[in-house]
């Protein structure tokens, strides 16, 4: 039976296109070397937007396993940079075995032309790559590339436990913390809006910072910083472009049990 109107004019159903990427690149097993960027394209963007996935497998002598993808925004015609975003990220000790990659981001398209370069802050050792780049016809409002692996070692950190696909970026379960002792945490990478909770069961005094990895400032700037002796405290932060170590630090008198969880708050795009 037709739901048409009695004497409506014929009329033919929209036809909706389903949104689709297109790879414009993908490299697999090179070589990053030291102190050294690899760098990819420039690529023509005619999409509204563009993914990335990136693997890092770090060397298990590294000591500065950290990456720094450095996305250039082009104009075309002239050449000129119009926008830049930079991301910062650890490696891994473990080869790209297929599957979601350590870092998967969406963004929207901001110029005719990109180009990736990927920097190597290891002075000693290369890093072996994986880079897949697409353009894609999906609306994305906001940058948002967020770190999936849990589990491998990174060298020279204790990596927290983590969920990206429950929204958690660290998790530590309660455990005994003793005078004078300290806990560093290394985060999922993730920027925006994120809720931090560190709760304790003997109300010491404890100093609680959160600073991002930025291998070429003197020092790694500080996103929160606090000391409390409560039981918890429950702060809301923003979370730049770059991976963060949750460092604790007991400096009462004596030991208290802890447990930190840094969950994100905004949905994946």
């Amino acid at each position: 039976m037709s739901l048409q109107p009695i004497g409506a004019p014929d009329f033919a159903p929209a036809i909706v296109q389903a949104p689709s990427d297109v790879l414009l690149s993908e490299h697999q097993s090179v070589a990053w070397a030291p102190g050294l960027s690899a760098s990819y394209g420039p690529f023509n963007i005619t999409g509204q937007s563009y993914a990335i996935q990136l693997h890092a497998e770090a060397n298990s002598s590294m000591t500065n396993p950290v990456c720094q993808a450095v996305v250039y925004w082009l104009d075309a015609e002239t050449g000129n940079i119009l926008d830049t975003e930079i991301w910062t990220f650890t490696g891994e000790e473990a080869a790209f075995t297929g599957g979601p990659g350590m870092i998967q981001g969406r963004g929207p398209s901001r110029a005719s032309q990109v180009v990736v370069q990927i920097f190597n802050w290891d002075p000693s050792f290369n890093f072996t790559g994986w880079f897949y780049l697409w353009q894609s016809s999906r609306v994305i409002t906001r940058a948002d590339w967020r770190g999936y692996s849990s589990g491998n070692a990174v060298p020279g950190y204790t990596v927290a436990a983590s969920d990206s696909s429950a929204l958690c970026l660290a998790w530590y379960p309660q455990t005994a913390l003793a005078a004078s002792n300290s806990i560093g945490l290394l985060a999922r990478l993730y920027a925006g809006e994120a809720a931090l909770m560190i709760h304790q069961s003997n109300a010491q005094s404890l100093a609680v910072t959160i600073n991002e990895l930025q291998p070429d400032m003197i020092g790694n700037p500080i996103v929160y910083d606090n000391e409390f002796a409560g039981a918890t405290i429950d702060p809301l932060l923003a979370l730049p472009r770059s991976q963060c170590v949750i460092s604790l630090v007991n400096n009462g008198s004596a030991s208290t049990s802890v447990r930190i969880c840094l969950t994100a708050l905004e949905i994946a795009s």
